[in-house]
Formats: structure tokens, C-alpha cells, sequence
């Protein structure tokens, strides 16, 4: 019953529908079940599942997708190596998902000394790998960084071909049931790590409706992980590989982030998030880099501002 009371009316069919591109990332699952559960119109979004947010990136890049859910620090790199985006919305704040995992036996940062960890380039588990290095007074010269995405993580670090990953729920969640020690988690950085909405600049004319009708479902997603989160347990914890008392504590790993609230941190000059994104582009070159991309021309409130206005009668 409450599936069917917060579907929404109808709306023209457009001819081109929106392709937004998700990693398995715990905090991307309401859009995975807005999909499911036929909040989104298949004909105005089409929702792709990817193995990592690298490829997420790369396919938007690439024009295979024009929006993706990408980490904040994502976005102002894909501007600055010249790919014109705009950060539409934000939908997760990392409280834990984000994880630095060890085989069984590895119980410190220190024990990675002279050990191999498989990093995905510019992810937010690369930078919580960088912060777990600074921690421990570790140096990269130590250890055997081996970058790949984060879609092989799991396999190489249950076969043996790595010593640790820095990783993401629900990859963490399976490893941590399973034995593997967590060494540094995102509840240590709170705030750093902000999935957003990011879509193609030059897709954003002709999609702004479709990116409206995308929020608005969201919005009424996080209704039913608010009210029902059992039930969105039983729909999606097989689509991440795991029971349903575990797809719960994965979940507790992002918090969700409000349409009214996205609109706060997408507003301002500069904005609110516009800190993050510095960090990752400087991160990314270790501070040499180009002038700082123009926030206001980055982030873009007004469809979710509008998706705000759309969904304000909702319980």
C-alpha cells in the first residue's frame, strides 16, 4: 500500500529518456528501488547498474550514460580535465560504508607494511586510504598499491592476490561477515565523502524534466527506507549479496540525504559542498593543478529545487 500511495501522477513520455549510471555503492539502492518498484517511469529514466564508480565516471565520459551517482570530488575532476558537468542533486553522506579491509591476522595499519592493497584511483576509498597512511606514519614506498576498480576488490582479497582493499558497502559488509578486519571506516571522516548527482552539461536542457521526475522519485524512495526499511530489505538484499539482517546494518553505512537538504548544499556562493570538491581535485594532482573550476557553474539546485517543490505534500 504504501508502494502504490507514493507512485505520483503521470507525465508526458519524452522521446530521449535519461541513462544514469550507478555503482554497487549501498547508498546508490533507493534509486536501484525507485527502478524496482516502478517509481521511475522506464520510458523517462533508464537506471544502469555498473561494477564501480570508475566505470560509472568513464561511461559518462564517454556519452554511454549523461548521469551518473559519483563522489563530489568525481565530478570537479571530470570538470577539471575538461568535461563539462553540472552537480544536479546530492544523495548520501558516507557513515561508515567506506571501508579499509584486511585479511584475518592484519590488525593494524602498521602490519601493511611490505603488503599489497588494491585501491580504485581517485575513489573515496583512495582518500581513506590516504587518511589510514597518514595515521600510521606509513609511506606508499612501504607497501605494493595495487590500483584497479573496485569491482575486483572482493575477489582479489578473498583469493589471496591482495592483503587489503579499500572498499565500499556492501563489499565491506560481505568481507566484515566473513572475517576480514575493518582497519579505518568513513565514520572516522564524517562529512568528507558526498555521493551527488552529476549529469552531462550538455545533456541538462533537454533532460531537466526527466533529472526532476529522477529526484522526486528518490524523494519518495527514501519515504519507504524511512518507513519500511524490512521491506526494502526483503526486495534488494539478494541484489546485494546479502541476507536481509545484514542488507540493514550495510544500509546504516550512508545517510540519505533529503531533496530539502541537497538544495542547502548545492546553494551559496560557493556552496556548501564546493570545499569537498576542491579537496578532490587537489587530491588527485597533490596540489598542483589549475585554477579551481567555477562552483557556480559546477552546481546546479534547480532541479532538485524543483523536485523539492514537486514532493512537499509527502508524509
Amino acid at each position: 500500500m504504501i508502494l502504490a500511495s507514493l507512485l505520483g501522477g503521470c507525465s508526458a513520455v519524452p522521446d530521449d529518456p535519461l541513462r544514469v549510471g550507478l555503482s554497487p555503492w549501498i547508498g546508490n539502492e533507493p534509486l536501484v528501488l525507485a527502478r524496482e518498484q516502478r517509481l521511475l517511469d522506464p520510458a523517462r529514466v533508464k537506471v544502469v547498474e555498473l561494477s564501480s564508480g570508475a566505470e560509472a565516471k568513464r561511461n559518462l565520459r564517454n556519452g554511454l550514460v549523461n548521469a551518473a551517482a559519483l563522489s563530489v570530488g568525481d565530478a570537479a575532476r571530470l570538470v577539471d580535465s575538461g568535461i563539462p558537468v553540472r552537480v544536479v542533486g546530492v544523495l548520501t553522506v558516507s557513515a561508515g560504508g567506506d571501508a579499509v579491509m584486511a585479511r584475518p591476522g592484519i590488525e593494524s595499519a602498521a602490519s601493511l607494511r611490505g603488503k599489497r592493497i588494491a585501491v580504485e584511483p581517485g575513489s573515496p576509498g583512495a582518500r581513506l586510504f590516504a587518511r589510514l597512511l597518514e595515521a600510521s606514519g606509513l609511506h606508499e614506498n612501504e607497501i605494493d598499491i595495487v590500483l584497479i576498480e573496485a569491482g575486483h576488490h572482493e575477489r582479489m582479497l578473498r583469493g589471496a592476490e591482495v592483503d587489503a582493499v579499500a572498499t565500499f558497502a556492501p563489499i565491506s559488509t560481505r568481507l566484515a561477515l566473513d572475517g576480514y578486519r575493518t582497519l579505518l571506516d568513513s565514520r572516522a571522516l564524517v562529512e568528507e565523502f558526498v555521493t551527488v548527482l552529476v549529469v552531462r552539461a550538455d545533456a541538462l536542457p533537454r533532460q531537466e524534466d526527466n533529472l526532476v521526475h529522477l529526484l522526486e522519485a528518490w524523494a519518495r524512495a527514501l519515504l519507504i527506507f524511512e518507513h519500511s526499511p524490512e521491506l526494502v530489505a526483503r526486495l534488494l538484499a539478494t541484489g546485494a549479496q546479502l541476507e536481509p539482517d545484514a542488507y540493514l546494518t550495510a544500509l546504516a553505512g550512508a545517510r540519505r540525504v533529503s531533496l530539502a537538504e541537497g538544495v542547502f548544499r548545492l546553494s551559496g556562493d560557493p556552496p556548501p559542498l564546493a570545499e569537498q570538491a576542491a579537496a578532490g581535485v587537489t587530491n588527485r594532482s597533490r596540489g598542483t593543478r589549475r585554477d579551481a573550476p567555477s562552483w557556480e557553474a559546477l552546481f546546479d539546485a534547480e532541479s532538485s529545487r524543483r523536485a523539492l517543490a514537486q514532493t512537499r505534500d509527502m508524509r
